[in-house]
């Protein structure tokens, strides 16, 4: 097998793993706690010099704006949007799935495609600091939180507007044809999985 061919093999099988993720909407089972689940806006603020330097987080720099949501029903669940992001104008959100939201308010439906979202079932110490930053930034520093037992990082990697037309002009004819036998596959795969349960 050539190189070519090897790297087509690789893009052809990256393709059905992020086409499947997107038709049957997998959820890891640390993140179940965020599907369907109604987050209400509580802090929003940007991105600390002290934490970037100290977690060396790759993903999103200092200055950055990020916005944080609490579980409605459950105090110590919460949702941080990383990075600039739809998310960060609604007031209430609700969880349909790893990459889909809708804003509760207007039932705005904002889909991302380019995000990524970091599940953790346990307290992470980058949480609560930036849950503390944030209610410094915003004057409520003498304001008690509840520290999070479960919280999902949310990175937004590309907005809406950057996307427009952007990644379908790189491509050829043959290869959005290709794309989308691929994606129909998929999803009537998991239209078929969903009936049989």
């Amino acid at each position: 097998m050539t190189f070519g061919q090897q790297f087509n093999l690789q893009i052809f099988i990256k393709t059905i793993l992020i086409c499947f993720a997107f038709f049957c909407d997998l959820v890891s089972p640390r993140c179940l706690f965020i599907k369907h689940g109604t987050f209400e806006h509580y802090c929003r603020g940007y991105y600390p010099q002290e934490v970037s330097i100290k977690y060396r987080d790759k993903l999103i720099t200092f200055g950055e704006p990020y916005a944080i949501y609490k579980e409605v029903n459950v105090s110590a669940e919460y949702l941080i949007s990383l990075k600039l992001s739809e998310l960060h104008s609604c007031p209430v959100i609700r969880s349909s799935g790893p990459q889909s939201y809708t804003c509760v308010p207007t039932a705005t439906e904002i889909k991302f495609l380019r995000a990524m979202g970091l599940c953790h079932e346990y307290n992470l110490q980058i949480a609560d600091e930036l849950i503390r930053n944030c209610l410094k930034q915003n004057g409520r520093r003498h304001e008690n939180f509840v520290s999070p037992q479960r919280q999902l990082l949310h990175y937004t990697l590309v907005t809406k507007l950057e996307t427009s037309g952007a990644a379908v002009a790189a491509l050829d004819n043959s290869q959005l044809s290709q794309m989308f036998y691929v994606m129909m596959v998929v999803a009537a795969l998991c239209c078929c999985s969903y009936g049989l349960r």
